[in-house]
């Protein structure tokens, strides 16, 4: 009789390849699951919190802008739309636009206007301000100051405004919009941060995807000769887009989640990682561009900083086509017979800051007043970072309301501004 071995038979060599992958494949399982786990709760925690942040009936609400296309003009909301915004983290806002598609109050009539003294406000995101009611706004806060302290001025305000344009579009709103009400003042709000960006075809056309040679917008061109001149938006714009996003799923998923997921994008503030990458697929597409790869060389090694003293040739021609924009601006309100002064906001510096000096040395060349939102509420004792939200560089009430003091300020400096003409 045979004895038996004490130790059992080894396994097959395949069977315990089999176990490892099972092995490993169930531990995959379990992490993945507990990380989308965690996610989910993250998820449900953050919108309940969000949710519980809100009054009224916003309880459950997502950004909605209904924006159309405007020939002449550029993107504006619909008449009468309602328009709801929140970044889930600071402001849940519903508004309706005016019958002209600015987030705003009916402005006055042309008669009404021009028996008061009219002060109207021209920008981009800052002067569109989803962020805020309506009655928040620099436009009302500044008509309430002026009713307080300054009852004799009789004036009346309006604003036309609408997030991502630059200076040639805002040229558009002047135009087509605000020279009508025959103002006194023209108040020209400017964000150095991103609207020298805005001004430049190239910069802009990285930016938004936009086709520099195909613009969906008024923009600035610069001839052959070096002059410049304004060039209408084309209409068949949008079947010149840059690429969006690289060729590759992975990103173009994460893209969609952050744009749809509470906690994607907080993790993703203030500058989603894709972003970079589809900045970086655009300026190679543009590269091969003959006109154009010169301005791009070596695009990694420039500094984008506004306010350095050596500036990249890209970042130097977004300040040629920002003075130029300026330049037709003064025009036309020097036209009208109305005063024109910019307002920078408290991101774009004040006094002795490289950024705001250079800023003002542009306008002052131009003979262009300007006035440094950080600069006054300084002057009052407060901190300009308490101007703008938590989660959001734009300005919450109290940056509306110091921005309507710091424009009330310099109408009492000047008082032939609204002592009739």
């Amino acid at each position: 009789m045979a004895l038996m071995s004490p130790h059992p038979p080894a396994a097959p060599p395949e069977y315990s390849r089999r176990r490892s992958i099972r092995v490993v494949g169930w531990n995959a399982v379990f992490v993945i699951a507990g990380v989308l786990s965690v996610a989910a709760v993250a998820e449900v925690w953050m919108r309940v919190d969000a949710a519980g942040a809100r009054s009224g009936d916003n309880a459950v609400m997502t950004t909605r802008l209904p924006l159309r296309m405007v020939p002449k003009v550029g993107r504006l909301y619909k008449p009468m739309a309602e328009v709801r915004y929140t970044n889930n983290a600071d402001y849940w806002t519903v508004s309706r636009a005016n019958s002209l598609g600015f987030l705003d109050r009916e402005p006055p009539s042309p008669m009404e206007a021009a028996g008061a003294c009219h002060v109207t406000v021209i920008g981009d995101s800052f002067v569109d301000a989803r962020e805020v009611p309506i009655a928040d706004k620099l436009q009302v806060r500044l008509e309430e100051v002026a009713v307080r302290d300054f009852p004799d001025w009789n004036l009346t305000t309006s604003a036309f405004g609408v997030g991502g344009t630059g200076q040639f579009e805002q040229l558009a709103y002047y135009d087509e919009y605000a020279r009508f009400l025959h103002p006194k003042l023209v108040v020209l709000v400017f964000h150095a941060v991103n609207d020298y960006t805005d001004n430049a075809p190239l910069l802009r056309g990285l930016a938004r995807g936009e086709d520099p040679d195909v613009p969906c917008a008024m923009v600035g061109y610069r001839r052959k000769d070096g002059t410049m001149t304004v060039r209408p938006g084309d209409p068949t714009c949008g079947a010149h887009l840059l690429p969006n996003l690289p060729n590759s799923w992975l990103v173009r998923a994460v893209a969609k989640a952050e744009r749809t997921s509470v906690l994607i994008g907080r993790l993703s503030r203030p500058y989603p990682w894709w972003r970079y990458h589809q900045f970086r697929t655009r300026v190679a597409f543009l590269a091969q561009r003959p006109e154009y790869a010169e301005l791009l060389k070596d695009l990694d090694s420039a500094r984008f900083d506004f306010g350095a003293d050596q500036l990249a040739p890209l970042l130097q021609n977004a300040l040629d086509y920002t003075a130029f924009a300026w330049q037709q601006l003064k025009q036309r309100t020097t036209r009208d017979a109305a005063a024109l002064v910019i307002l920078t906001t408290h991101a774009s510096g004040g006094r002795g800051d490289p950024l705001f000096e250079r800023t003002r040395n542009i306008a002052e060349a131009l003979d262009i007043p300007v006035i440094s939102h950080a600069d006054y509420i300084t002057s009052r004792g407060a901190n300009v970072p308490t101007a703008q939200w938590s989660h959001d560089a734009h300005w919450n009430a109290n940056g509306h309301l110091w921005a309507a003091e710091a424009l009330a300020e310099y109408l009492e400096a000047h008082p032939q501004v609204c002592g009739g003409r």
